[in-house]
């Protein structure tokens, strides 16, 4: 068994090292012009734990030890970070496909650099009981992120799936962390969110982790 462990606990080791090296060679080979000029490269992301590696790379100094001046910001709006990648605030963002998709679509030049993760998702939709399945929204008050995001893409594709609209249901637009908060709070009957908010979900009087 320890045997066993011990492996487990090596192969986790290579592995992270391995991703941290990928991942400091493409940022590098990125914001390189910018390095050169001692300039301030800034990355945002949200609060999806996913991309903390990059928080935990800014904390340890790996960017430094590549010569490059990183700091990693939170924006949890899509539609913010947009906007501050086309200001020049911001020089990056980490974010899933589907939001780059939308981003493109609306006229904005950006390019994927680095696959950082790929999973089956970590989003879900939380609700008070009687909301048994998707088609239970029906006339329900449901906070989603609608500027973007895999939620928002998912969304759209179960609302296709079951012939159902958006306008049947009450939709308040926040970030997917906002949306996890105010349904833990009783102010809205779902939301579209993420961890930890899911399992407060599971904690709260007559909620439950629809799907």
């Amino acid at each position: 068994m320890n045997d066993l462990i011990d492996k487990k606990t090596d192969y986790i080791k290579r592995s992270v090292f391995v991703f941290f090296l990928s991942l400091l060679s493409v940022l590098t080979v990125f914001i390189g012009q910018v390095s050169a000029n001692n300039k301030v490269v800034k990355i945002a992301h949200s609060s999806w734990i996913g991309f903390y590696p990059l928080d935990l790379a800014e904390q340890k100094g790996f960017f430094k030890d590549y010569g490059v001046n990183v700091q990693i910001k939170d924006i949890e709006s899509k539609s913010d970070s947009k906007s501050a990648l086309a200001s020049g605030k911001i020089q990056g963002i980490a974010t899933s496909v589907d939001t780059n998709v939308l981003s493109a679509a609306s006229g904005l030049k950006i390019q994927n650099v680095l696959a950082l993760d790929t999973s089956t998702g970590a989003d879900g939709l939380v609700g008070t009981k009687d909301i048994k399945n998707f088609k239970d929204l029906k006339g329900k008050t449901v906070a989603l992120d609608t500027t973007g995001g895999a939620s928002y893409f998912w969304f759209n594709y179960m609302l296709q799936k079951n012939h159902m609209k958006l306008s049947q249901m009450k939709v308040e637009s926040m970030d997917s962390g906002a949306a996890g908060s105010a349904f833990v709070a009783k102010k809205v009957d779902a939301a579209m969110t993420w961890q930890p908010w899911l399992s407060k979900a599971e904690k709260r009087t007559n909620g439950h982790v629809v799907m």
